[in-house]
């Protein structure tokens, strides 16, 4: 049980930081997209 709840809270924590990565690396693909097709 207690085993469990330590999976499941780190889980919670993979799937928030894996959030954070995703924005921070889609923001940075159309950071570079934009600077390349505007002048």
């Amino acid at each position: 049980m207690l085993i469990d709840d330590i999976s499941r809270k780190n889980l919670k924590i993979a799937a928030e930081d894996y959030l954070q990565i995703r924005e921070i690396y889609c923001s940075l693909v159309i950071n570079i997209f934009l600077e390349e097709i505007l002048p």
